[in-house]
């Protein structure tokens, strides 16, 4: 479970500084979408990813620091035609990442929503775009580390990653 998770990894380390919450599934569709794919598109890309920050916000509240990173995705910045219902979805994980940064980021926890287009996954294989046309995974590990190095006093609370 993730209890069992977090508690491994506040045996080993004593602390739980950085979460980066990239669960995610993709179901094309937006009316045509059954209530069926909505809930498990909610399940994954949302609540999982809601339930672990819940999990490890006490923590870095006791800390009086931590960083949670939500990868979400430029759908959740922008409505594209057929499939809204995934679009919906990072929609409100960008929503809830601008609250959870309202309501921490003067207790020392910085939240910051990713937003990629096309990232080089296997989610992705059913695009048109070749793998190398497509963001890079250590991309958004690299940005990760970048943002990391930032001064306590510094943050961002978004990117978005297009691609040329």
């Amino acid at each position: 479970t993730v209890n069992e998770q977090l508690n491994l990894i506040l045996k080993d380390w004593g602390r739980c500084d950085v979460l980066v919450n990239n669960a995610g599934i993709f179901i094309p569709g937006t009316l045509d979408a059954t209530l069926d794919h909505y809930q498990k598109l909610f399940d994954v890309n949302f609540k999982a990813q809601l339930a672990l920050i819940k999990t490890v916000i006490p923590y870095m509240q006791n800390q009086g620091s931590g960083y949670v990173f939500n990868i979400a995705s430029l759908a959740g910045k922008i409505g594209y035609a057929e499939i809204g219902a995934y679009t919906s979805s990072k929609f409100a994980l960008v929503g809830l990442n601008e609250s959870l940064h309202a309501e921490y980021s003067s207790q020392g926890i910085k939240f910051t929503s990713i937003c990629p287009h096309y990232v080089a996954t296997d989610m992705a294989s059913g695009s048109s775009l070749s793998e190398n046309e497509m963001i890079q995974t250590n991309d958004i590990s690299n940005i990760i580390k970048s943002l990391l190095s930032l001064s306590p006093h510094a943050f961002v609370k978004e990117i978005i990653i297009n691609r040329e």
